[in-house]
């Protein structure tokens, strides 16, 4: 009956132990979590809620924080796989993890483990010796590089106590478990220590409890530490008063957390699964019971995923909505609102609000003038009562006018919309670029860059919805700037027009002169013209027209005047010293002279045929001159 009792006791002692380990290693505290508190009870008059999400912040492993956390070790001090049995100073074989671990960047799935509390990533000292003795402060790379130190110090588990090693747990939280129970010092074996290293997965957390540390001053002047350190021993990190040297505690816990840029995110989703926030806060306003989940994501340094949530339930027992916040064009609206319970709408604004049925949470409604207006819908009475609001805007709709279609002729023009209500704003569409003064204003001046027809939109908006549009077309054309050249004096009845050509079509006329002109091309601003009839003065006129009634015009005078042929008849030779000259006239004035003195020409010296008598003897040149005026000058 005794032995029954005992095994009885045993037996459930077992189970006890089994089910409270199984409880703390599904919240142990270095697990991927997330935790947003328990159900909430919302009031009806104000449903919205804060939601806040607690999670282990974490980040990548390029550096790490340290931090004291409660005493309560997740996983008991026995139990596992047996290390360095009855042997001292030793490293493990290479042991598997079923989980990558991220350390200092680096990922890893196998580590050694070592009788003197170290944790190593370097597992070429696999099986081989484990340093006892150090002076060096983390971090140093006189000490174990790779490691962690949980806590580190010459122990003998040759002598007493057991070392342990456990993996534990399910995916998203494995863990491994470096477990030491009452191992002996060396060279004061009076002296234990219990303590276990804890590695998480997906967070990559680094836990350390210690439960009892004393120090042996004797040996090894009683140095131990508590700390991690990279590949390099170049960087690493301790707890205060926690790195090399002789110090005592109990019941004591570190956790080392990765530090650098955050590796988690957290989703809000409501119970259909619709995200509706991100980031550790977020609020809600259901309208009747609802649940919500909140969700954690940390990528690993191996870009794993691993998810963590946590759901809440928002207790509305008793609810009046109204309906969201509208704003709708024209007088009649239809009230959108829910209810657990019989209720009444109320309602103020700037002017009449007509209910098809005030107990209905979906009337109809028409008011009779425009503007916001808040409708209240109510259960119960009294302090009892439940309302929710909601604002109803009624926009006018707008009559958008453009005004009228236009030719001009020019690049630029004032627009002439009429305004109604709301907003307007002008658009284009065209050849080439329009540039508004103000796009907002009705009557804005516009520039086209290029001429050609726009099509203008005037779009008129009140509210969010109300809108109206009109078109007008307008045509640009640029005004041509006629420029027919400068003034022509020739002494010929031909020459070359010299007009400068802008826009639109150029047009050559004869405005006067005493002959007709005949033009090469009517059309060419560089025209060639003649007259075979009449010298003289003409005014020519250049025309261009760009159509659309865009004309210019500019005048040019050509003085056309013919040059004269001078002929003075044939040489003679005489005895006389008088001599009757016989020039053959052409046009203009005709002028003798005489070298090498000066002759008496009668009747006088502007006749062809004059009679020219000389001093003495001797050889007479004569020269008949014809000026035709404007230095048209011929000479025999």
């Amino acid at each position: 009956l005794m032995i029954i009792n005992t095994f009885t006791k045993c037996v459930i002692l077992i189970a006890l132990l089994f089910i409270i380990d199984n409880a703390v290693m599904a919240q142990a505290p270095g697990c991927p979590q997330i935790d947003i508190g328990p159900d909430i009870d919302a009031s009806c008059n104000n449903p919205c809620v804060n939601l806040n999400a607690t999670v282990l912040e974490t980040g990548q492993t390029n550096s790490y924080i340290v931090s004291s956390v409660p005493y309560l070790p997740p996983f008991p001090f026995t139990g596992g796989t047996p290390v360095s049995v009855n042997t001292d100073d030793v490293y493990s074989g290479v042991i598997t993890l079923p989980f990558d671990f991220c350390f200092y960047g680096q990922s890893y799935n196998q580590v050694i483990v070592g009788s003197n509390g170290v944790i190593s990533f370097d597992l070429t000292n696999a099986s081989g010796y484990c340093p006892w003795s150090f002076t060096a402060s983390v971090p140093s790379s006189s000490l174990p590089v790779n490691a962690i130190f949980g806590a580190y110090l010459d122990i003998d588990p040759g002598v007493c106590g057991n070392l342990y090693y456990d993996i534990t747990g399910s995916y998203p939280c494995r863990t491994f478990v470096f477990k030491f129970n009452q191992v002996c010092y060396f060279s004061c074996n009076e002296l234990k220590t219990s303590q276990e290293i804890v590695l998480y997965e997906g967070t990559n957390v680094v836990e350390v409890y210690i439960q009892d540390h004393p120090v042996c001053i004797g040996w090894n002047s009683g140095n131990a530490v508590i700390g991690i350190q990279d590949a390099t021993g170049s960087i690493g990190i301790t707890p205060p008063g926690r790195n090399t040297g002789p110090w005592t505690t109990n019941n004591e816990a570190w956790r080392f957390t990765p530090s650098g840029p955050p590796n988690y995110t957290v989703s809000w989703y409501d119970q259909n699964a619709t995200l509706i926030g991100t980031g550790l806060t977020t609020t809600v306003c259901p309208t009747t019971t609802s649940f919500y989940t909140a969700q954690v994501v940390y990528q690993n340094c191996n870009g794993d995923n691993i998810t963590a949530s946590d759901q809440i339930t928002i207790n509305v027992s008793n609810s009046a909505y109204a309906g969201p916040d509208d704003s709708i064009c024209g007088l009649n609206y239809t009230l959108n609102g829910s209810s657990s319970g019989a209720g009444i709408w109320s309602v103020t604004g700037p002017g009449v609000a007509t209910l098809v049925d005030n107990t209905d949470t979906v009337s109809n409604v028409d008011v009779t003038n425009f503007g916001t207006y808040t409708f209240v819908w109510t259960i119960g009475t009294g302090s009892g009562a439940c309302y929710d609001t909601t604002l109803i805007t009624f926009n006018e709709i707008p009559t958008a006018s453009a005004g009228p279609d236009q030719i001009l002729c020019l690049l630029n023009m004032t627009m002439e919309a009429i305004p109604s209500v709301g907003t307007g704003t002008w658009t284009a569409t065209g050849p080439g670029t329009i540039i508004f003064g103000n796009v907002n204003l009705p009557t804005t001046a516009v520039t086209a860059s290029v001429q050609g027809t726009y099509a203008f939109t005037w779009t008129e908006v009140n509210g969010s919805t109300c809108t109206s549009s009109d078109n007008v077309n307008v045509k640009f054309t640029q005004m041509p700037v006629a420029n027919a050249g400068t003034d022509i004096n020739v002494c010929q009845l031909n020459t070359t027009l010299a007009a400068i050509a802008t826009v639109g079509t150029g047009t050559w006329t004869q405005t006067s002169g005493n002959g007709t002109i005949n033009f090469t091309n009517i059309n060419a601003p560089l025209s060639g013209i003649s007259t075979t009839t009449t010298q003289g003065v003409y005014v020519l006129t250049w025309t261009e027209d760009n159509g659309n009634d865009c004309v210019s015009s500019d005048q040019v005078q050509v003085t056309l005047i013919q040059t004269p042929v001078a002929n003075a008849g044939t040489d003679a030779a005489l005895c006389l010293l008088t001599y009757n000259l016989n020039a053959t006239p052409s046009v203009g004035t005709g002028t003798w002279t005489s070298v090498p003195a000066t002759a008496t020409f009668s009747p006088n010296e502007h006749a062809p045929n004059a009679n020219a008598t000389v001093p003495g003897n001797d050889v007479y040149t004569f020269t008949w001159t014809e000026d035709n005026t404007n230095g048209c000058i011929d000479s025999d």
